[in-house]
């Protein structure tokens, strides 16, 4: 073998092993951030409903202004201890409006007795007095306008478009199926018509 030819041999089989090795690369690096973003949602924004501790509210009304505005995305996590200037999440506890969620800031009373709750923009108390029991959480974190998105992509004609795109995308990569080949047009190479004549 020729000098020449062993380094060309070398330098593919070098050329190779760099491309694999930077198709590994790449292929975990891929994984790796749509792991750590699933991991961080699992530890600390998992909702109560799967065994976490926050919960995720979409504020509706004025009553919180200028604090909250319509359309946010709250998340509360649930604290051992509520205090007058918590702004918290509880469920009506009893009357027409029972289960109701409602987000406003605690402004007196007690765990015991119930605690004295009013939105930031009302000039009145609600009618309700919460107990510890009823409280959800704490505002925790707000996201702007987010509700809004939350809204949009919950509402059944989004659904029903990511399912029909689900159902297409696993019936085209069915094994089972053939997909149409496109025909690929003659070229010279190939004798086709544009084919030049020696």
């Amino acid at each position: 073998m020729s000098p020449k030819r062993y380094i060309s041999d070398l330098n593919t089989e070098r050329t190779t092993r760099l491309r694999v090795d930077r198709t590994r690369f790449f292929r975990n690096l891929r994984l790796t951030l749509a792991v750590l973003p699933l991991l961080g949602w699992a530890l600390w924004l998992r909702p109560e409903f799967l065994g976490g501790s926050v919960d995720y509210i979409i504020v509706g009304g004025r009553s919180m202004l200028p604090t909250l505005r319509g359309g946010d995305l709250v998340i509360v996590e649930r604290e051992r201890v509520y205090q007058v200037g918590d702004v918290v999440a509880y469920h009506v506890p009893d009357g027409i409006f029972r289960g109701r969620r409602i987000i406003h800031r605690i402004v007196g009373g007690d765990p015991l007795d119930g605690f004295v709750l009013r939105g930031d923009n009302n000039a009145e108390d609600d009618l309700w007095y919460p107990r510890q029991a009823n409280i959800e959480g704490k505002l925790w974190l707000r996201v702007p306008s987010a509700g809004l998105l939350v809204a949009f992509v919950r509402s059944p004609p989004v659904l029903a478009a990511v399912a029909g795109g689900f159902v297409f995308a696993f019936v085209m990569t069915s094994p089972g199926v053939q997909r149409p080949r496109l025909a690929r047009p003659a070229t010279w190479r190939d004798g086709g018509p544009s084919a030049r004549e020696p």
